[in-house]
């Protein structure tokens, strides 16, 4: 019985292949035109039996060119997803910019390409080559893209760090830094309360102080030495004439490098 059904699948797959022989050397049928065409006259398939697609060249040609028409300029068609997309640098890359074809692959599609076609491993390996041969490039390009596009940078920053979830993240990671770094920590802040105290003039009082501090929090601003207490270079005082408010972003700019008649 098992030799029957094996001599029986051995003669259907000898059948099916001179079917295949048969038929690539015959015309075929194009399912548009319902045109009789030599087999020169369709393009190659790898899911076809045959080899062939079922529309004839001329018929592909015929529906591309309604397409192209189809489509306004300053817009392509993307030929992996079929999605109509606007000709910039988010959809297209930078390769892709300028070609007058409107049916074009996009940025998403021909990198889950890339992806899907290529080992993976060794795909790695590639880009880690490349990018240990061009530091420098790297470095450039990303302090180019920095310094030109400080604004968008800074409002995906900001509304990362608005999400809920990444603030009870940053929360948890806090508490578990200082539980894990509590003598490194007590240590900052006892040097910090340190410097104050030896900055703070006799003829300053603590009240005033802290009065300062607590009007500057009501307002949403931060206290900052206008001369650092704390530099290679000199050592502010503690005290009111040596205060000023700034907002949060101004403040970290800032930092400890900068104060008036600098040298």
């Amino acid at each position: 019985m098992k030799t029957a059904k094996k001599n029986f699948t051995e003669q259907l797959r000898q059948n099916t292949a001179q079917e295949g022989v048969e038929h690539q050397l015959t015309e075929k049928e194009c399912s548009k035109c319902k045109k009789v065409k030599d087999r020169c006259e369709f393009y190659n398939s790898k899911r076809t039996r045959s080899g062939l697609q079922s529309q004839c060249k001329e018929c592909k040609r015929s529906k591309l060119a309604n397409e192209k028409a189809s489509i306004p300029d300053g817009l392509f068609k993307c030929s992996r997803c079929d999605q109509i997309k606007e000709v910039n640098l988010d959809n297209l890359h930078k390769d892709r910019i300028g070609k007058s074809n409107k049916m074009l692959m996009c940025k998403v599609c021909r990198t889950k390409r890339s992806y899907e076609t290529s080992d993976k491993l060794a795909q790695k390996e590639r880009h880690k080559k490349w990018r240990a041969i061009n530091k420098d490039k790297i470095a450039r390009y990303k302090k180019n893209y920095v310094s030109n596009n400080r604004d968008k940078i800074a409002s995906k920053d900001k509304e990362y760090r608005s999400k809920s979830e990444v603030k009870l993240k940053r929360r948890e990671y806090e508490r578990e830094y200082y539980k894990n770094n509590r003598e490194k920590m007590i240590a900052i802040s006892c040097a910090y309360d340190s410097r104050v105290r030896k900055a703070r003039p006799a003829w300053q009082e603590q009240k005033y102080i802290n009065e300062y501090y607590k009007n500057a929090k009501s307002l949403g601003f931060e206290v900052d030495h206008i001369v650092p207490i704390k530099s290679k270079l000199v050592c502010g005082l503690h005290c009111i004439d040596n205060f000023q408010m700034l907002t949060r972003k101004e403040n970290a700019s800032k930092g400890n490098r900068f104060w008036p008649d600098m040298p």
